[in-house]
C-alpha cells in the first residue's frame, strides 16, 4: 500500500508543479491578455475619430456592402445614413476573382462629417489604383461656416495607431462627389478640408 500511496503523492505534487509553470507562463509578457502583447490592439471606435476630428457627438453603423471583382475590374455602390458612395476597381488592378466588401460608419464630430469605410480583405493590393467615391453633399450639407474647401482622404495606421493623410479632392471636375486613389485595403476616413 505504501507503494500506491508514494506513487499517488508524487502525481498529485507532479500535476501541480505542471499547473504552476503554465500559470506563470500564461501571465508572461506572450500571454493573450497581457498589456505588453503587440498581437492585442485597442478596438477601433470614436476615440480613435475624435483624435483627429475632435469631439464626436454621434455616431451611426451603415450596411455593408459586396461585390467580386477579377481581372475586368467592377464596382460596387454603398449607400449610408444621406450619402452615396461607389468603390470602382479598373481592369488588372487584381489578378484573380477577389470577393470584396466595404462597411461605412458616419460619425459627426466638431470638424463636420467624417465617415469611415472599412475594407475588406484587409491588405488586399491593387495593381492599379482604384477610385473611391463619395458625394460631395456628404461633407457640405455640415459645413455651416463655408469652411471646406474640398474633402480629404485619411489612412488609419494601426502599427503607428494613427491617421496619416493620403490625398484631398476640391471636386474641380464639377462632377458632384470627391474622387479617392485607394492602393490597398484598411480602413480610411473622408473629412472636409480646410485651408
Amino acid at each position: 500500500m505504501s507503494k500506491r500511496k508514494g506513487a499517488i503523492i508524487r502525481s498529485i505534487v507532479y500535476f501541480f508543479v505542471v499547473i504552476g509553470i503554465v500559470m506563470i507562463s500564461g501571465c508572461g509578457k506572450l500571454s493573450p491578455v497581457s498589456s505588453d502583447n503587440e498581437e492585442q490592439k485597442e478596438p477601433f471606435g470614436a476615440q480613435q475619430v475624435e483624435d483627429k476630428w475632435g469631439r464626436v457627438f454621434y455616431w451611426s453603423f451603415e450596411n455593408a456592402a459586396y461585390g467580386w471583382v477579377d481581372e475586368g475590374g467592377g464596382n460596387m455602390e454603398f449607400e449610408g445614413d444621406g450619402y452615396e458612395a461607389e468603390f470602382i476597381v479598373p481592369d488588372n488592378a487584381v489578378s484573380h476573382w477577389e470577393k470584396l466588401w466595404m462597411e461605412g460608419q458616419a460619425y459627426y464630430t466638431e470638424s463636420g462629417m467624417v465617415y469611415i469605410f472599412e475594407f475588406g480583405p484587409e491588405g488586399l493590393q491593387f495593381s492599379e489604383s482604384a477610385t473611391l467615391l463619395i458625394e460631395i453633399e456628404a461633407i457640405e450639407d455640415y459645413d455651416d461656416d463655408d469652411e471646406f474647401v474640398g474633402a480629404e482622404l485619411s489612412y488609419y495606421n494601426p502599427d503607428k495607431d494613427e491617421w496619416e493623410t493620403v490625398e484631398w479632392d476640391d471636386d474641380s471636375d464639377d462632377d458632384g462627389y470627391y474622387e479617392f486613389e485607394i492602393d490597398h485595403f484598411s480602413r480610411y476616413g473622408i473629412g472636409g478640408r480646410t485651408m
